[in-house]
């Protein structure tokens, strides 16, 4: 009751803050639109780690809190302060890679279950057990949501871009709470469940570099990735300047336009030569650089 008041509390506090401020003279700033959206289907590995984290919430709420129901009043005044704090820590530091971050968040969901398996339901056992969840959980929000923000302008479709991942995070939750809840209805003890949380987390560390890998090649606003993007933009230049030796002075002109994703059509326009002559060039250049397509070639300099 105590923790429900007090969050109510503060969003009429915030509520009023924000009925105060004064928007006429706030700065507008010019919007530039990126030349490339990205689509969505770029994402999927993403959206399938967000899938795989949210079921360990669920099944957190589903078996740790009632493993703890006993101590209402520590659970009302402590509970969501660990997430809270972590979150705010996270936004103040300086906006340099935070991929170590994310290993760590998953390495405080393991020893939770670590903690959890070993412990009983004591006032100890609950401070150990929360402080480690909601620290990973606040890192985990912090990485999802502020993912999903610094990419509105570069996906093709926003909304539906973060509608999936809300709704995908919301089915993780309730995924994660029906195995829970079937477990507990089958007298599985709270070790075994335990366990299985730890193998989800592994999981997740499996996907988790192929992921930032991924996701580094064409994300360049999130912290998170800046130091695999750098990686890539490096990688990029190198065979840029690799293609620029191995092609003519025309095919190179061509090769620049392809790169943007320009069509055979309209680079014929821009460089006043037929589209026969422009397919040609392609040809060559797909051929001379050892790629199957426009696809692969894009992709490689994207």
């Amino acid at each position: 009751m105590f923790s429900f008041i007090s969050i109510e509390v503060l969003l009429l506090i915030a509520f009023i803050i924000v009925l105060r401020i004064d928007l006429s003279t706030a700065p507008v700033a010019e919007i530039i639109a990126p030349s490339k959206k990205i689509p969505l289907n770029r994402y999927w590995i993403f959206y399938g780690f967000v899938f795989i984290l949210s079921i360990n919430s669920g099944l957190m709420h589903q078996v740790i809190y009632p493993y703890f129901q006993q101590h209402q009043v520590l659970v009302s005044l402590y509970t969501n302060l660990p997430f809270i704090l972590t979150v705010y820590i996270l936004s103040r530091s300086p906006k340099t890679n935070k991929l170590n971050v994310l290993y760590i968040g998953l390495v405080l969901w393991g020893l939770t279950f670590i903690a959890f398996s070993l412990s009983g339901p004591t006032e100890l056992g609950y401070l150990i057990v929360f402080t480690l969840m909601l620290a990973g959980s606040g890192i985990f929000s912090f990485f999802l949501w502020s993912l999903m923000t610094s990419n509105f302008e570069h996906v093709v479709n926003p909304s539906s871009f973060f509608g999936l991942g809300l709704s995908l995070n919301v089915l993780g939750v309730w995924f994660g709470g029906l195995i829970g809840n079937l477990l507990i209805n089958y007298g599985v003890n709270h070790q075994a469940i335990a366990n299985l949380g730890l193998v989800i987390v592994l999981v997740s560390m499996v996907i988790f570099l192929p992921l930032n890998q991924k996701l580094s090649t064409f994300i360049h606003q999130n912290h998170f990735m800046i130091k695999l993007s750098d990686v890539h933009q490096k990688q990029k230049k190198t065979y840029i300047e690799e293609a620029k030796g191995l092609l003519s002075e025309r095919e190179y002109e061509v090769f620049c336009h392809l790169i943007k994703g320009e069509t055979d059509p309209t680079i014929s326009k821009l460089l006043y030569i037929s589209l026969n002559t422009t397919k040609t060039h392609n040809r060559k250049i797909y051929r001379k650089l050892s790629v199957s397509g426009r696809k692969e070639l894009i992709e490689k300099c994207d």
